[in-house]
């Protein structure tokens, strides 16, 4: 009589990770360290007066708002609108 463990493997109950999961996760997490690095940090650097805040947090609050629509991009599971997202970030970091 042959017995079966009670323990089931771990490799055979977990399904793989896919790939369109990762590269999500990747490019919404490149995409907050471009808001962070590009618009944010600049844009609060340089509100020294009522000025500089008046010209400068305008673009650090369009990048939020673009950040928050990479953040439903990725949660519809859309992946032109998450591309399109991420490039216009981009370039609104670039510009900054």
């Amino acid at each position: 009589m042959t017995e079966t463990s009670a323990m089931p493997s771990p490799a055979l109950d977990q399904p793989p990770i896919p790939v369109r999961a990762v590269l999500r996760f990747v490019l919404g997490l490149w995409d907050g360290l471009v808001w962070l690095l590009l618009v944010a940090l600049p844009g609060v650097w340089q509100s020294l007066n009522l000025a500089g805040f008046a010209l400068h947090f305008p673009y650090v609050l369009i990048g939020l708002v673009i950040l928050g629509g990479v953040y439903y991009a990725i949660r519809a599971w859309a992946d032109g609108h998450l591309l399109w997202f991420s490039a216009v970030l981009f370039l609104l970091g670039t510009w900054m």
